[in-house]
């Protein structure tokens, strides 16, 4: 059998292909991103089998020059055991779907990173997907300045919907500006990039992100020391008092735009207040606290990939905010995956920085590669550190550029990730390996696209107050991804047919039921689904099942949901046992006390209709004066609140005849 013979062209053709689907992630990413997109995860995983495909067909049609390089000082070799401890701890993982799903994201980012850093290693690669990254950087920063003075908010968010996010988002672009503006020969270049880093630098700032501030200090420390001789000149300094001034007059600008008033425009520094700074550095010490919690009880294997947010409510410090992340990457990865992951993963973020300094300092003398290396490579550190203080790793486009400009600065080195020579077989067990994984997630990602566009057309029937077509669209999502966030929407709205149907039947509960035991396979703490267990058996009059679901609920979220606390209170109602359901509410009325500032924006109606039971319940027991006070309160949290004060009016009455009767 004659070898195959792969042409010049057929070779350049494969390697703009992998080109092309990366300059797409990155465009993509960019404009379509959000910490739950799972559109945009699906893409992900549709687009990883072209690019495990042409990467390999590219291994095999030309030969490999570069030098070996020994597994331990390798990225990919850490990054196999990373998803090697991920997928082993996914397996004891408390909320296994979203382990695995995330295991499965986790993966798509290893294929981009080792894509890259395989195949884009020419300089025309380079350059290109460098430019694009800035280019999209600065359309995001315009748009973000747009959407400031059009919506009144504090803080520059952009398409990101998060000001953090932005700001992590932001540095890989803002880095490499300042890189290619320094380094620019020509003047008109020169002119060109300064002018588009300006306007990346102003909404950059005008984030207020302070740990992306933080994270940038330490890369432009590098960077000013490298490039002291063009910086440190009179005209260089004179240079950036300009740069600053115009930046400032923008700023304030924009916030004049927005306010109207200039003074409060110029009082850029009032944005965010000192007692804002502090009660945020606070939460997230409390944040990061509660993950080293989690970790210390879960050392070896942790809670579970992307299980933070649901086990937080048990070591929570504070009432006042349920955090979905730790603002510390590397603390929660110890919490959710434990001891041996996260080792692996800082030795893989370890590896990944050193071969960047390498390859950066190899193409020292390569005019042509060394600015967009460099700036890429400071991005890529910018990135690293920020994870240190904030969340931006959690959002796609943030994340997959982290991971792609990585993989294209080792690719700039010319060394391979090979210790050894490789058998003559392994080529063929390599391509078929390769293209398994990504059969399986491109197979993945279609049914996730697919799932994804039944379920949102399905939120908005169900926005519009139908009930029977979206329970069919629910039951199409749920068919081709059986995720327990839409089976218990399904659940829900099954629960929600079975109480408006004006004859009683039994059977539409059970349907309901039997949705929600399904979704919570999945879990092993679905506090939501305990809860809605718990409201289906009070229906069907299983007093006994629906308490026991609802102290398993209150369990696993003790905290956040004072809603479960009612729905127990009131069944206690129900059974007319007003001591217990007095009690069950004043506990959580006495974690609250009277504060109503949270996060959560359902908390003062669960707090004042909470009060409402509590004033109804004292009220049966014939303890007016506690019903007064409860249903007071009720009323200082809502005024408007007609059902409080209907009962109030009734206990004042209660208690006049008593009063008269007393008299008589």
């Amino acid at each position: 059998m004659q070898p195959v013979v792969f042409t010049e062209s057929s070779i350049r053709f494969r390697q703009y292909v992998v080109l092309g689907i990366f300059l797409f992630l990155i465009v993509l990413s960019s404009f379509f991103s959000g910490e739950w997109n799972r559109w945009l995860h699906g893409i992900f995983m549709v687009v990883s089998f072209p690019l495990a495909f042409f990467t390999m067909m590219l291994l095999r049609g030309e030969p490999d020059r570069r030098t070996a390089v020994s597994a331990w000082r390798s990225p990919f070799f850490y990054f196999f055991l990373f998803m090697a401890i991920v997928a082993a701890t996914s397996v004891v993982s408390v909320q296994l779907y979203e382990s695995m799903h995330q295991a499965t994201l986790l993966l798509c980012y290893g294929i981009f990173f080792w894509v890259a850093a395989t195949v884009l290693g020419k300089p025309l690669f380079l350059k290109l997907t460098s430019i694009v990254i800035y280019c999209t950087g600065i359309i995001a920063a315009i748009v973000s300045l747009v959407l400031l003075i059009i919506d009144p908010a504090l803080r520059a968010g952009g398409l990101l919907y998060n000001a953090n996010a932005l700001g992590s988002y932001l540095l890989f672009s803002l880095l490499l500006g300042i890189v290619l503006a320094l380094s620019a020969e020509k003047r008109r270049n020169r002119a060109l990039f300064w002018f588009g880093t300006l306007v990346l630098l102003g909404s950059f700032l005008l984030t207020f992100s302070f740990t992306a501030w933080v994270s940038i200090a330490v890369p432009l420390g590098i960077l000013a020391w490298l490039q002291r001789k063009k910086i440190f000149t009179k005209k260089g300094l004179l240079f950036f008092l300009i740069a600053f001034t115009a930046l400032f007059t923008v700023a304030v600008g924009v916030r004049y735009l927005r306010s109207g008033n200039f003074l409060h425009a110029l009082k850029i520094h009032t944005t965010i207040p000192a007692e804002g700074i502090a009660e945020s550095f606070n939460q997230r010490l409390k944040f990061i606290s509660s993950a080293a919690e989690i970790f210390y009880d879960h050392p070896l294997t942790g809670s579970g990939l992307a299980t933070y947010q649901d086990v937080y409510p048990r070591y929570a410090a504070s009432v006042l905010e349920q955090p979905r992340y730790a603002h510390n990457y590397y603390i929660q990865l110890a919490a959710e995956v434990g001891f041996f992951g996260v080792l692996a993963f800082v030795a893989l973020i370890s590896t990944l920085l050193i071969r960047c300094r390498a390859a950066v300092r190899r193409l020292a003398g390569d005019s042509a590669r060394y600015p967009y290396a460099l700036g890429l490579s400071l991005g890529v550190l910018a990135s690293a550190i920020h994870a240190l203080f904030d969340f931006g790793w959690h959002f796609p486009g943030v994340f997959v550029l982290f991971w792609i400009a990585g993989g294209i600065v080792i690719a700039q080195g010319g060394q391979a990730d090979e210790g050894r020579a490789r058998h003559p077989g392994s080529n063929r067990t390599a391509v078929i390996l390769c293209v398994s994984v990504g059969l399986l997630l491109m197979a993945r990602g279609i049914t996730l696209i697919a799932s994804e566009a039944y379920y949102d057309k399905a939120e908005r029937q169900r926005s519009l107050g139908g009930i029977s077509y979206p329970l069919e669209l629910y039951a199409r999502a749920v068919a081709f991804d059986p995720s327990p966030t839409k089976m218990k929407r399904q659940a829900g709205l099954l629960y929600e047919q079975a109480n408006t149907i004006p004859d009683y039947n039994p059977g539409s509960f059970y349907e309901a039921e039997r949705v929600t035991l399904d979704a919570m396979q999945w879990s092993e703490i679905d506090c939501f689904g305990y809860n809605l267990l718990g409201r289906i058996y009070f229906i069907l009059e299983d007093y006994g099942s629906a308490e026991r679901a609802y102290q398993k609920a209150i369990e696993i979220n003790p905290v956040f949901e004072p809603d479960f606390y009612y729905d127990l209170a009131a069944l206690y109602g129900k059974q007319e046992d007003y001591v217990g359901a007095v009690a069950t509410i004043e506990s959580i009325l006495s974690r609250y006390g009277e504060t109503v500032k949270t996060a959560n924006p359902k908390l003062k109606t669960e707090l004042s209709f909470l009060n409402l039971l509590l004033g109804q319940s004292y009220r049966e027991l014939g303890e007016y004066d506690s019903a007064e006070r409860a249903l007071q309160r009720a009323l200082e949290i809502d005024s408007a609140f007609e059902l409080a004060a209907l009962e109030l009016a009734g206990v004042r009455q209660d208690r006049a005849r008593l009063n008269g009767a007393t008299d008589e």
